[in-house]
């Protein structure tokens, strides 16, 4: 496991839940990325869906900025939501 995930630097206001919300997040993740594998017959789908989706973490943080992370951003609750009921 990635020291940034084990030491929390995702979530600077709560490094103890990040870890934990940043493991739970990959799990959800992880059916649509096997989705994307097996639709596209090769590793390059899934790997443009993570540039993508690690852009949008980045552009979350520079247009909320210090808001709370586990609402808004990427790995978020508002993100999973759409994400899932799309």
């Amino acid at each position: 496991m990635p020291l940034i995930v084990v030491i929390g630097l995702n979530y600077p206001q709560n490094p103890m839940l990040g870890s934990i919300w940043m493991v739970t997040g990959t799990i959800l993740l992880s059916p649509i990325f096997q989705y994307l594998r097996v639709k596209g017959e090769s590793i390059l789908l899934p790997s443009i869906f993570h540039g993508i989706f690690n852009r949008t973490a980045v552009l979350s943080l520079i247009f909320f900025g210090d808001l709370n992370r586990f609402i808004v951003g990427a790995t978020g609750i508002s993100w999973i939501y759409c994400i899932w009921n799309y």
